[in-house]
């Protein structure tokens, strides 16, 4: 995946809003904000944010959903998600 992501600064968010342009953006733990804008009559594709995310946490080939596979099948999968909604009901 080649692409393009440029630092910005989160205040400049803000004028992005009404834009005729799309764009997506990334805020990493740091507070650093990346930045990747399409060219006019363009489309971004919709897998760009997860295929963009991967990249950069070096794990390019799991951009793809099917190959996030558990290695303890179906089971371990229950698991995960019966875990996942009990931390989201204390929400």
């Amino acid at each position: 995946v080649a692409f393009a992501l440029e630092t910005a600064r989160s205040s400049c968010l803000g004028t992005m809003n009404g834009a005729d342009r799309e764009y997506v953006w990334f805020m990493l733990s740091n507070g650093t904000v990346l930045l990747h804008t399409v060219p006019n009559g363009r489309r971004m594709d919709l897998s760009f944010p997860r295929q963009a995310v991967c990249a950069l946490l070096g794990c390019a080939d799991r951009a793809d959903w099917r190959q996030c596979v558990a290695s303890g099948g179906p089971e371990e999968e229950t698991k995960w998600t019966d875990s996942f909604r009990e931390k989201l009901e204390s929400v």
